[in-house]
């Protein structure tokens, strides 16, 4: 979640002005389809019950 999401996130969010300000920026997203097998266990997010690497990895797809 925290790299797939909150860092893309804030990434985008601290260069949209200079984006903005250049008048010609864009901003191109790229995923997969990794959020299909993703959902989000909300009794435990940082997944200290039982770990799964693929699982994990669609979750945080899934954000």
């Amino acid at each position: 979640f925290g790299t797939n999401h909150l860092g893309h996130f804030t990434l985008t969010a601290l260069l949209l002005p200079l984006l903005e300000q250049a008048n010609a920026g864009r901003v191109v997203v790229i995923s997969s389809v990794a959020h299909r097998i993703g959902r989000i266990r909300f009794n435990d997010l940082n997944w200290e019950k039982h770990y799964s690497r693929w699982l994990a990895y669609g979750q945080s797809k899934l954000a």
